[in-house]
């Protein structure tokens, strides 16, 4: 039983690290972790997880790291529902898009420049 938490608990674990890393083909494969509420029950459930772990065992150092990430998994999961909630992810994807024309103008603005530099 505690194995099998523990073995899902890893997997868990894995698909957070993938989904934050904005891996496309991940977040493509995984719908419910594209939209922010859902993903934000997701974090906050392994954050439970990690914290009914350490309910069935004796504090030491090492419980009391996982007790503390734990309890920040379900901060950040409370943090994505709201912002889901708010429609914050939106707002995030104007501002990449944005970034992204920035950098693009940047880098003709760059390649003119070096383009007359090499001409004169």
């Amino acid at each position: 039983h505690e194995y099998a938490i523990r073995a899902y608990g890893i997997v868990f674990c894995f698909m957070i690290v993938f989904s934050e890393a904005h891996w496309p083909r991940f977040i493509a494969d995984t719908p419910f972790l594209k939209n922010w509420v859902s993903r934000g029950f997701f974090y906050a459930f392994v954050g439970f997880l990690g914290m009914e772990r350490r309910a069935h065992r004796s504090a030491n150092v090492m419980d009391e790291f996982i007790a503390l990430v734990s309890l920040i998994m379900v901060g950040i999961g409370c943090l994505y529902v709201l912002m889901g909630l708010c429609c914050l992810r939106s707002v995030r994807y104007k501002r990449e898009v944005a970034r992204q024309l920035a950098q693009a103008r940047a880098a003709t603005h760059d390649a003119e420049r070096l383009s007359v530099a090499l001409n004169a």
